[in-house]
């Protein structure tokens, strides 16, 4: 009853806040093999400032496979982790159709990390080291997920974790960054947000699919710094860098909400 009143108060305050239909009042988190649990929190946290008429659940597997997201879901919301392959074996055929129709119908998905690779129909990861995978997902806009894009990643520490340096349309930001990948040789139905500045590449992209959208990020946009854990090494070196740009993340992650008619 809440987040209903909360909802007519936002739309009489401020007609220009586009909220999603009554219909779709939630936001499912995938909790599954592969997801890392401080990526799921920090995803959470973020939705909760930017969107707080949307309620939070979590999902599983089983859930992905049978749909139940689609019936009430507004957002199904996939974090990073060592999960991309994981998310493929897992989900199955089944549950990627079932992403692709809710997409397709109006839903939105956003992939953090690993999470937006299962948007793309290849992904090439570490190509030739022992963190190599290669993925095939749902084939939403063509193009390859590509990555790491900064060296050094291990899936089982923070080593290669860095500020990347990211232009959007409205700022620069250094973002955090764990093993994330460019998305290239997309189709126009991809429209860059974000770019690494290093290499020019995409580092977020929105995908248009029928009546939804899907963002891809594979900087972690979704992580409030306040989420890291700064007696780590090697988020320590960053942290500084980090706080500085808080602001700057967090017009970011609200400007992808507000696109995607959240």
């Amino acid at each position: 009853m809440l987040i209903f009143v909360l909802e007519i108060y936002l739309r009489a305050k401020s007609p220009s806040i586009r909220v999603k239909p009554l219909k779709r009042r939630k936001i499912y988190t995938y909790q599954g093999r592969g997801a890392s649990q401080n990526y799921i929190d920090g995803s959470k946290q973020s939705f909760a400032a930017a969107v707080p008429w949307l309620k939070q659940e979590f999902i599983d597997a089983a859930g992905i496979k049978r749909g139940d997201f689609k019936q009430d879901g507004a957002v199904l919301n996939v974090s990073g982790g060592i999960g991309s392959r994981f998310y493929l074996a897992d989900w199955g055929a089944d549950g990627l159709q079932q992403i692709d129709d809710f997409i397709f119908n109006g839903g939105v998905y956003t992939g953090w990390c690993a999470g937006g690779t299962p948007l793309f129909p290849l992904t090439e990861f570490a190509l030739g080291t022992p963190e190599e995978k290669i993925g095939n997902g749902i084939n939403l806009c063509g193009g390859r997920a590509v990555g790491p894009e900064h060296p050094g990643y291990d899936s089982y520490s923070m080593a290669g974790a860095c500020a990347s340096p990211v232009g959007w349309e409205k700022g620069k930001l250094s973002a955090f960054f764990n093993g994330g990948c460019a998305f290239v040789d997309l189709d126009s139905n991809a429209e860059v947000i974000a770019r690494y500045e290093q290499s020019n590449r995409a580092a977020i992209v929105e995908i248009k699919h029928g009546q939804g959208l899907a963002i891809a990020s594979g900087i972690h946009i979704e992580m409030p710094v306040a989420t890291l854990d700064k007696t780590n090494p090697h988020i320590g070196a960053i942290h500084a860098e980090l706080v500085a740009n808080e602001g700057e993340r967090q017009r970011l992650f609200y400007h992808l909400t507000r696109r995607a008619n959240l």
